[in-house]
């Protein structure tokens, strides 16, 4: 039966819900159903209890009910902006109207209430400030009413007994939209917290994994650089002992280095742009120079030793790759 009555009123709440709707506004819309509702069932209550000791006039207040059930079609329609001025401004009247009918039952104190709900209702600070304005100044019109007019007792109501009601039913009702809204608040407040404590978590998460990269990339900074040492090495190494010549497909010389050009006796200048060719000794056959542009465009490494000539016209020779 618990869990019934839970489900039940876990669904009474979701009236209306749209998952376009933020936090407050989910808060706002469930608060003003839990109102709907504990004030329909405040007054079949109220109605019951009065009609059986004989007090008819309590009838009047079942519009009440009926403006109650109008506020949940409403939100249901998710007219929220029109179900929170109907609760209120609507309901102010209906109210006005029944303390006017049946005077000092302690209906008038309901406007007083409903002055202090719009609080809870509306979100904007000037939709506030008028329902409790409106609320007031209904108030001030019963009081003006009440002086002005006479008032003749009916027999059948028990004033002091209804009046004690009327203002209880009025903070239960008040007490139930207070709690829900509090219950409502701390939820929010504990789904923030849990969304902070996972933050917290993939921060420190991400930290770590940060920190990972990092040192995997300084690591790779070290490998690098220990390759770049050792390829710089062998540069150097190869500029000292090595005769290098670096040519376009077409055998004009591009790079020399510091050995060729002593061994040669020529200068950088007078070889840049100058075909290779003018190194060779002519020893070998011409297509034996076509060799390495034969070898390199199958991909392929040839070795052997070759006869070249100096600028002197003197001959040297080389272990040439």
């Amino acid at each position: 039966m618990r869990l019934i009555l839970l489900n039940f009123w876990s669904r009474l709440l979701r009236i209306g819900h749209d998952d376009a709707l933020n936090q407050k506004q989910l808060i706002r819309l469930r608060t003003l159903n839990a109102f709907a509702f504990a004030s329909i069932l405040f007054v079949l209550v109220f109605s019951v209890v009065f009609v059986s000791v004989g007090s008819y006039s309590a009838l009047e207040s079942l519009p009440i009910a009926l403006v109650m059930l109008v506020v949940l079609w409403l939100n249901s329609k998710k007219r929220f902006e029109a179900a929170k001025a109907f609760m209120v401004f609507f309901l102010i009247l209906v109210i006005l109207g029944m303390a006017l009918s049946d005077r000092r039952t302690g209906t008038e104190y309901v406007l007083i209430v409903l002055a202090c709900s719009s609080i809870l209702i509306f979100d904007e600070v000037f939709k506030i400030f008028l329902g409790f304005v409106f609320s007031l100044t209904c108030f001030g019109f019963y009081l003006w009413y009440d002086t002005n007019y006479a008032f003749v007792p009916d027999p059948t109501v028990p004033y002091g007994y209804m009046k004690s009601v009327v203002m209880l039913i009025s903070a239960c009702a008040v007490a139930v939209q207070l709690l829900v809204f509090r219950s409502l608040i701390n939820k929010y407040a504990e789904d923030l917290q849990e969304a902070h404590t996972k933050g917290l978590t993939t921060n420190e998460e991400l930290k770590a994994s940060n920190d990972e990269l990092h040192s995997l990339s300084e690591q790779l900074d070290w490998i690098v650089k220990q390759k770049s040492n050792e390829l710089q090495s062998y540069i150097d190494a190869i500029n000292v002992h090595v005769y290098s010549a670096v040519t376009d497909t077409s055998g004009t010389i591009l790079k020399v280095n510091e050995p060729l050009m002593r061994v040669s006796g020529y200068i950088e200048e007078e070889l840049i742009g100058k075909k290779i060719s003018m190194l060779h000794a002519k020893y070998q056959e011409d297509e034996f120079y076509g060799n390495g542009t034969l070898f390199h465009s199958k991909n392929e490494t040839w070795r052997g030793e070759v006869k070249n000539k100096r600028k002197d016209g003197s001959h040297f020779w080389v272990d040439k790759v």
